[in-house]
Parts: structure tokens; sequence; C-alpha cells
């Protein structure tokens, strides 16, 4: 399941034509509710995309999808990104974590390929670790 957040500070993401070629997420106004337990507003206008649908323990698919999604539709993002001055683009792989007492190092290599492609398109590539047990236990 990874997904391409892009935020701006200064400018909506509602409307844009070239969301129309892209698979929207998410999309969140500026002061915007964003939880309601504590109130706290939406900072920036946020637009997320999804990347992959790949599990989570997937990793290898999630990049063989982001390599396609850059490459098929680059230029309905490069369109969207080039419509805003300040954006910031991130994309996201989620993955669950490895680590236990008997494995104590986990990486994730990215390959050339994306790297170079994320590179055309100024985009950040982060790597969300999460723990498994907990999730679990905060569904029972």
């Amino acid at each position: 399941m990874c997904f391409l957040r892009i935020t701006s500070e200064t400018k909506s993401f509602k409307g844009n034509p070239a969301l129309e070629r892209l698979p929207l997420y998410s999309i969140h106004e500026k002061g915007e509710l964003r939880r309601k337990k504590t109130g706290e507003l939406h900072k920036n206008y946020r637009v997320g995309l999804d990347v992959s649908d790949a599990e989570w323990d997937d990793f290898p698919q999630q990049v063989e999808d982001a390599i396609e999604f850059l490459s098929v539709r680059g230029d309905a993002l490069k369109q969207l990104l080039d419509s805003f001055k300040d954006a910031s683009a991130c994309m996201d792989f989620p993955l669950w974590s490895r680590l236990s007492d008997e494995i104590v190092m986990q990486s994730e290599k990215l390959p050339t390929k994306l790297v170079a492609l994320a590179s055309q398109f100024e985009l950040s590539i982060e790597l969300s670790y999460y723990q498994k047990s907990s999730f679990d236990e905060l569904g029972k």
C-alpha cells in the first residue's frame, strides 16, 4: 500500500485537472478538521495518491508498482506538481517491521531505477515501519 502525499501551504488541490488522470486516495483542505477527538486542523492543503495496493510485507511489489506509477503517470504528476510552486511530495512505503529479539537489523534497498524516477519529480521517499503486534493489540 504505497502512496504519494503532496502538500502545499498556499493552494488547494481541489479542481486541479491533473487529478482526473491520477488515482486519488484523499484530499484535504487547509483548516479542515483533522482529528475530531482533539479538534486538530489540517495545517496545509494535501492530496494523497494511490501508488500500490501491495501488502505491507511485500516491499518488492510496492517498489515495482511505484516504478510503474512514475513511468505511466509521470506526465499527469508533473502537470500537477508544476501547478504548485511550493509543493512538497513524498512517496511513502508502509512496511511491517521484522525486528524482534532474534532480528536486530532490518533494511530495504531502493533500486536505482526508483530513485532516478523519483528524483525527476523531486519526490522524497519514506519507509514507514510499523510493529504488527501493536496493530494486532489495537484490533482486539
